[in-house]
């Protein structure tokens, strides 16, 4: 009997919090895109100029002028509506709405 109790406390304790963060409530953001790099891009919010730097994944679904988009399409200066997960320095982006400046 024991071994299964430790089994199933190793199970919740281990896999809760990935699924916490799956389906937390995400976040919006608005501003422009200051800087991109591998796995991550920054973003100026329109309100009040505060810069934060998001991390990309392979779930975050991003496009750019209404189309399907990889990181590395999106640009410095893009106008951008991310969805995002986390707080303060731990922010990941669910999805990412960039358009081109005009």
């Amino acid at each position: 009997m024991l071994p299964y109790l430790c089994a199933a406390v190793f199970a919740v304790t281990t896999f809760a919090p990935i699924f916490e963060q799956k389906n937390a409530p995400a976040d919006k953001y608005e501003g422009k895109i200051v800087s991109v790099g591998e796995g991550k891009f920054t973003l100026m919010k329109t309100k009040g100029g505060e810069t934060l730097e998001f991390k990309v994944t392979s779930a975050t679904v991003i496009t750019r002028n209404s189309k399907p988009a990889q990181l590395k399409d999106i640009m410095t200066d893009d106008k951008a509506e991310i969805t995002a997960t986390g707080e303060g320095k731990d922010l990941t982006a669910k999805t990412i709405t960039a358009l081109a400046p005009e």
